[in-house]
């Protein structure tokens, strides 16, 4: 799992911040499965006192002695601004070769103004539609060893008996006739139910409206995600593909597709690749 340090101005409104860590923090934990967010400071400002220089120094000598640790793999930066503190988090991240990732367009501002020239990390579009990484073109692999890697691996199963399970289902509920072309049509409808569901939870995440509201829209954009996903291995499965050709033929496509130039986003934030020739 990857281990995000969340940083946040602290000073001013001190009790307010601590909050918005707090629900950034949980806003991670129910949206990111994969991302673990740290913030050893929001601890220490309930043992320290952030007004006593000698207090607060501890505090920063805590941040950077964790920074230095190696196991962050990438800074975010929150707020309405970036803080003496967050500069220095920053300068050293950047100096341990440590991700940073503004997630408001303040702080990507001050950061594109502050650092320019320091390589950003954007993965995707936190604040809105036109943010994104530079596209670089990766070096081509040995697709041929890619496919026998994963071939041979047995990884697939859990996938495979996923797979059987949601055709069976779905041949004894529908038939079993050629239904292959009404289940993509079926995708295209429940895709446009997920764009809504996943705009619908960045709407409640960016205005901070509350635990509640979030979470709600968390869950629903939960269950959009896994309507698509059974309706896609349900066509996969009829189309006659099994789960070890499906992740071969994926991986497959992803090393075309790091090999790509691409261009840039239309203005539903859709990047197609270039064709060369």
């Amino acid at each position: 799992m990857k281990v995000v340090y969340i940083a946040h101005p602290i000073a001013g409104d001190v009790a307010g911040n601590l909050i918005r860590i707090q629900e950034i923090g949980r806003n991670i934990n129910l949206s990111e499965i994969n991302v673990v967010p740290f913030a050893n400071y929001y601890f220490d400002c309930f043992c320290l006192d952030d007004n006593d220089p000698i207090e607060r120094y501890r505090g920063i000598k805590n941040d950077t002695a964790l920074l230095k640790k190696g196991f962050i793999d990438e800074m975010r930066l929150y707020g309405d601004r970036i803080s003496n503190g967050m500069a220095n988090e920053i300068e050293l991240a950047l100096k341990l070769g440590i991700k940073v990732r503004p997630m408001t367009k303040e702080t990507a501002d001050e950061f594109d103004s502050r650092w320019q020239g320091a390589q950003r990390h954007y993965e995707d579009e936190p604040f809105g539609k036109g943010w994104r990484n530079d596209l670089m073109r990766l070096k081509k692999v040995d697709l041929v060893h890619v496919m026998r890697e994963f071939l041979m691996d047995d990884g697939h199963k859990p996938l495979q008996v996923l797979m059987k399970d949601i055709a069976s289902w779905s041949d004894a509920t529908f038939g079993e006739g050629q239904r292959n072309t009404g289940i993509l049509h079926h995708l295209k409808k429940e895709v446009n139910e997920l764009i809504e569901a996943v705009e619908r939870f960045q709407n409640v995440s960016i205005k901070l409206i509350g635990y509640k509201g979030s979470e709600e829209a968390c869950k629903a954009a939960f269950m959009e995600y896994a309507d698509c996903f059974m309706l896609l291995l349900d066509s996969a499965y009829h189309f006659g593909l099994d789960a070890k050709t499906l992740i071969a033929f994926t991986k497959q496509k992803l090393e075309i597709n790091k090999a790509r130039k691409w261009g840039k986003p239309d203005a539903n934030g859709v990047v197609e690749h270039i064709k060369e020739g």
